[in-house]
């Protein structure tokens, strides 16, 4: 590649994780990111990401796994539970399943994580209300044609814009994927936490300083779901889970089997009470107290045949690519 390949920038289609943290590790590599977005800001509506050990050595690399320590809470171990009577049905512990070094996940925010991501980038380096409308490739270069009429020159273009990618439809890659049978409910709520003495010592500091801002009507839930540990309840075609971002905040998430097609409206907190709220560890309660606006949903997906991640300068990454839920 000539250096005059190299002073273009590695043009990045979707601010999302997958295009955030790609055009950080460019930027650290040396390279000059460009990313653009064809949504006009970052969504407002909070949810949950959970970063597992491997996502947590990538954002340590990165140089921003401290700050994000600061957002999350670490969860070292997990629980399957039977929804009926709250049997535990299987246990594992982080740590032990990663050769024995400590193996942490985080449970942050979505918005979070990329607004640190953001902060690593210049501003210059993420434009908003910018969507793809198509691009040709040259032998040195990619020029990238946005709906609004602008264009940008790229080194490569990296298509990190999502399941329904428009960069994969351009290059007319068909991926093939199935409905799973069964669609899922993520939430985030403000209203619960938990207000207990026997903690981790390696968390006491930070969840001390946090229970002095903690709503009063804060619902101890050092029962249900303790910090550091994440639960998932199983039942008949419904399973419902949560872990800790910080003290007073939530992260859960509920799955269940539905038809293909089959239509979920607003305000989902209804369907979800129905589903889930006569099951045991309060999660009808947790659903209750969430923010209708906090609640997503999708229905879940399942790759039947991949497609090729590279075609001479382009790059599909994360669901371009792949399907990950």
């Amino acid at each position: 590649m000539s250096a005059a390949t190299y002073r273009r920038p590695v043009v990045i289609i979707g601010a999302g994780l997958t295009g955030l943290i790609t055009a950080v590790s460019m930027q650290r590599a040396g390279l000059t990111p460009l990313v653009s977005e064809k949504k006009p800001h970052l969504p407002h509506a909070k949810t949950g990401v959970v970063l597992w050990g491997n996502g947590m050595r990538v954002v340590d690399r990165l140089g921003v796994g401290t700050k994000l320590r600061t957002c999350g809470l670490a969860t070292f171990s997990s629980e399957i539970l039977n929804s009926t009577d709250g049997r535990v049905l299987f246990k594992f512990n982080f740590s032990e399943e990663s050769s024995g070094h400590v193996n942490e996940i985080i449970v942050a925010e979505l918005n979070e994580l990329k607004q640190l991501l953001l902060e690593e980038l210049p501003s210059e380096s993420v434009v908003f209300n910018k969507e793809l409308d198509s691009f040709t490739q040259h032998s040195d270069f990619v020029d990238v044609h946005l709906a609004d009429g602008s264009n940008a020159e790229g080194s490569i273009l990296i298509g990190a814009d999502g399941l329904y990618s428009r960069v994969r439809s351009i290059l007319k890659l068909q991926m093939s994927h199935r409905y799973a049978g069964y669609s899922t409910w993520r939430g985030v709520t403000v209203r619960f936490g938990i207000l207990e003495t026997s903690r981790m010592d390696c968390t006491v500091e930070l969840i001390d300083t946090e229970i002095a801002n903690v709503p009063s009507n804060t619902i101890n839930l050092s029962k249900e779901f303790p910090l550091q540990l994440g639960r998932e309840i199983w039942g008949k075609g419904r399973r419902f889970g949560a872990m800790h971002i910080r003290t007073g905040t939530l992260y859960w998430y509920a799955v269940a089997n539905a038809r293909n097609g089959e239509v979920f409206l607003r305000p989902f907190k209804k369907t979800l009470l129905n589903k889930f709220g006569d099951w045991n560890f309060r999660c009808g309660e947790i659903i209750d107290a969430t923010d209708e606006r906090n609640i997503t949903r999708h229905d879940v997906q399942e790759r039947l045949r991949p497609v090729p991640w590279v075609e001479n300068r382009i790059v599909l990454m994360g669901e371009a690519a792949h399907t990950d839920n």
